[in-house]
């Protein structure tokens, strides 16, 4: 069983649409069981100190990841990717796909074929990994 659920503001980019299934829902939503998550716990930081450790990433790129994390600009769009305004134009806009590893901004665009034996991740990427912790939101990972 699956529910579309659309939420609309005012703002044309803040209307929302998602699919949930019974998979998706928090366990204590589909049982009434409280879960515990120490994802729900953690600060923003901290989750972006565990993430890049365990994905390879530079100091400076986790910094900026925690202050667009921080920010929470990050929106998700109808096909499943999420959307990150510039920080230095408020009128640009990067997309990340989560379960592709992906982002269409420069950093991404200029390293990842240099990274051959792992993946790139740019700080859209990283603060898109941190939201989606911060939110217990889980994304398949290829």
């Amino acid at each position: 069983m699956a529910f579309t659920i659309e939420t609309v503001s005012a703002a044309p980019q803040s209307r929302r649409r998602m699919e949930i299934t019974m998979d998706s829902l928090p366990r204590m939503l589909v049982t009434g069981e409280p879960i515990h998550n120490p994802n729900l716990t953690e600060t923003p930081r901290q989750i972006a100190t565990r993430l890049a450790l365990k994905w390879n990433v530079d100091a400076t790129r986790t910094e900026k990841a925690i202050e667009i994390a921080e920010r929470n600009h990050i929106d998700r769009l109808f096909n499943g990717n999420y959307q990150i305004a510039s920080q230095n134009d408020a009128n640009h806009f990067y997309q990340v796909n989560p379960r592709e590893h992906t982002c269409n901004c420069q950093d991404y665009l200029k390293n990842h074929s240099s990274a051959i034996d792992q993946v790139f991740i740019c700080k859209h990427q990283m603060a898109v990994m941190i939201h989606l912790e911060q939110t217990n939101w889980k994304v398949g990972v290829k």
